[in-house]
């Protein structure tokens, strides 16, 4: 059994990295400061150890910018789709993989 980290090893971004990612969703949202809040979110749920989605990080950043359940909504599939949009196989590793192997991200 392996174990393999699901970005930057199996998946890679066409744009590079999330900050870069996370900075085209606040122009698109003109939120300028969305990438620390982004990042603010994700840590607020690392610090109590607990695993989480992008599901719950947006439940966070609605709570930092005080948004609807709609706007939330409209914000983390922003995010999906640029994910989807720049996302590519890295084939050296994706290959590879077996049924006994383990992602994680």
């Amino acid at each position: 059994m392996r174990s393999f980290d699901l970005f930057d090893t199996l998946i890679g971004r066409k744009c590079g990295t999330p900050h870069i990612l996370f900075a085209k969703v606040g122009e698109h949202f003109n939120m300028p400061d969305f990438i620390e809040n982004r990042v603010k979110a994700e840590r607020i749920l690392q610090s109590i150890n607990k695993p989480h989605s992008l599901e719950d990080i947006y439940f966070q950043v609605g709570k930092l910018y005080d948004l609807s359940k709609q706007e939330t909504k409209a914000i983390h599939d922003y995010e999906w789709k640029l994910e989807l949009d720049n996302a590519f196989a890295v084939k050296r590793y994706s290959q590879t993989l077996t049924n006994n192997d383990i992602i994680v991200s």
